[in-house]
C-alpha cells in the first residue's frame, strides 16, 4: 500500500493531529534530551559549535567487545506506547551515520517491551540488505526483506542520511492493514505489509542502536531525533 500523497507530493497521514518530540544534539551536553535516554554505550557531543568535525552532532560509542551495544531509548512518556491508540508513529534520525560499513548491526523503530510485539528496521552484520523485523504477541520473529541498506560498500553507512521509520498500525481508512515505511527525507525507500504478524496488544518503546560484532568499538552519530504521533 503506497503512502498517500497530495498534489504537491507531501505525505497524507491517516489522522489530523500531530504530536512531536524533538531532541536536538547540543554541544557540551553529556546526555540526550529528556524524552530519550542512553540504554547502552557512551554518549558524547562536541564542546562547542566551532572547530569540530561533527558539527554539533551527538555520538554514541559501543564497547570494544563483540555484542556491546550503543543504544538510545524513549523516556517517559515515550517509554511505554500502546500503538493501538495512534494512527501513525514515526521515529526520525537526522544526519545519521555509522563509522564503518562492516562489523556491526543496526536497529531503529519501535521495540516491543519484554521482546513481545514491536517492529523495527534491522540491518545485520554481513547482510546485503536490511529487513523489517516484527515480533508477535508470543515473541516469535518474522523478518520481511527490503531493498534498503544502512551498511553498504564504498562508505554507504558512513554517509549522513535522514532516515525515518514510519509505522501505520491500522493503515488508512478502507484498508486497515498494518504497514511499515522507511523514508529518506520524504522519499519512500521501502514499504512492507506487516499485518499478518503485527500486534497492537503489546506496548513498545522507540529505540535506535548499533551493536558491534567484532572486538572493535563502533560509533553511531546523529544531529536530531524526532518522535511523532498522529491521531484524531
Amino acid at each position: 500500500m503506497p503512502l498517500m500523497r497530495d498534489n504537491a507530493g507531501a505525505i497524507i497521514y491517516p489522522a489530523r493531529v500531530k504530536r512531536e518530540w524533538i531532541d536536538n544534539a547540543t554541544p557540551g551536553t553529556s546526555a540526550p534530551g529528556s524524552a530519550f535516554s542512553v540504554a547502552a554505550g557512551t554518549y558524547s557531543t562536541p564542546s562547542g559549535w566551532s572547530g569540530t568535525s561533527n558539527q554539533g552532532r551527538a555520538s554514541l560509542t559501543t564497547g570494544s567487545v563483540s555484542g556491546n551495544a550503543a543504544a538510545i531509548k524513549g523516556n517517559a512518556p515515550l517509554n511505554v506506547i500502546n500503538t493501538a491508540n495512534f494512527n501513525a508513529l514515526s521515529l526520525t534520525l537526522e544526519s545519521l551515520n555509522i563509522d564503518a560499513d562492516t562489523g556491526a548491526d543496526f536497529e531503529m523503530g519501535f521495540q516491543g517491551i519484554g521482546s513481545l510485539g514491536g517492529a523495527s528496521l534491522m540491518h545485520l552484520n554481513g547482510a546485503a540488505t536490511a529487513v523489517i523485523r516484527v515480533r508477535n504477541a508470543a515473541g516469535a520473529i518474522t523478518d520481511f526483506p527490503t531493498n534498503f541498506t544502512i551498511f553498504q560498500a564504498s562508505g554507504g553507512g558512513r554517509s549522513r542520511r535522514n532516515v525515518t521509520f514510519l509505522l501505520l498500525p491500522r493503515g488508512y481508512m478502507g484498508d486497515n492493514r498494518a504497514f511499515v515505511y522507511i523514508l529518506e527525507d520524504d522519499q519512500t525507500m521501502a514499504e512492507v505489509d506487516i499485518s499478518s504478524v503485527y500486534t497492537t496488544a503489546q506496548n513498545v518503546v522507540p529505540i535506535f542502536q548499533t551493536v558491534t560484532r567484532t572486538a572493535a568499538a563502533r560509533i553511531m552519530s546523529w544531529a536530531n531525533v524526532k518522535m511523532a504521533f498522529w491521531h484524531n
